[in-house]
């Protein structure tokens, strides 16, 4: 049985990892709000952001395989392309990206959800940095959840991969440029994965 943990990360010591992998745990999820400062306002503690960077190291440092996770919300969607760099700084290659859900406690803030345009933004923004970190040699293996609809953006995206049109402008975002690598991309059994699939 596959053992894994989710964590903020800020009661982990170099002591507790080592005896996370003398058990047998295999992945520890570190959850990130976004930049240092948001991260310390959602989780009401200041510091917050440093001791889950620190258990990032923690983990490295033994040889356990970690990486990030991260709700999308209206508060810290402006920080989605940071994390990209986030991850290249602290040598992490696995992001997972969570859409809100209306369920649970995630019902009582619904209106903390971003709208469908920059849920539809956020995705596109997730799979152009994906692609562009993988095209920098820097492989990473990213995850969307709890929104199945971005299987059909990454589909459409692969399948379509039109170059943009002046007439749209330059923000737009609904056309992708042509990219020499797009044959790379092949769909995987988990539809809402932006993997990148094996040499």
């Amino acid at each position: 049985m596959r053992v894994v943990i989710s964590t903020n990360g800020t009661l982990i010591t170099a002591e507790k990892v080592a005896r996370l992998k003398e058990v047998g745990v295999s992945y520890v999820g570190i959850s990130i709000d976004g930049r240092p400062a948001t991260h310390d306002k959602f989780r009401g503690m200041l510091g917050a952001f440093e001791a889950s960077m620190a258990a990032i190291k923690h983990c490295q440092d033994v040889g356990l395989n970690v990486g990030l996770r991260y709700t999308l919300t209206r508060a810290n969607i402006a920080d989605l392309p940071w994390l990209f760099e986030l991850m290249v700084e602290r040598d992490v290659h696995r992001l997972c990206i969570y859409h809100l859900a209306p369920t649970g406690r995630g019902a009582k803030i619904q209106g903390f959800a971003p709208s469908s345009e920059e849920t539809r933004a956020a995705v596109d923004t997730i799979f152009e940095r994906t692609r562009a970190l993988d095209a920098s040699g820097f492989h990473v293996d990213v995850l969307t959840a709890d929104n199945h609809a971005d299987a059909v953006v990454r589909a459409v995206t692969i399948r379509f991969p039109l170059a943009p049109s002046r007439a749209d402008g330059p923000g737009a975002r609904s056309q992708r440029a042509p990219d020499a690598r797009v044959e790379r991309w092949q769909p995987v059994r988990h539809g809402d994965r932006v993997h990148r699939a094996e040499r």
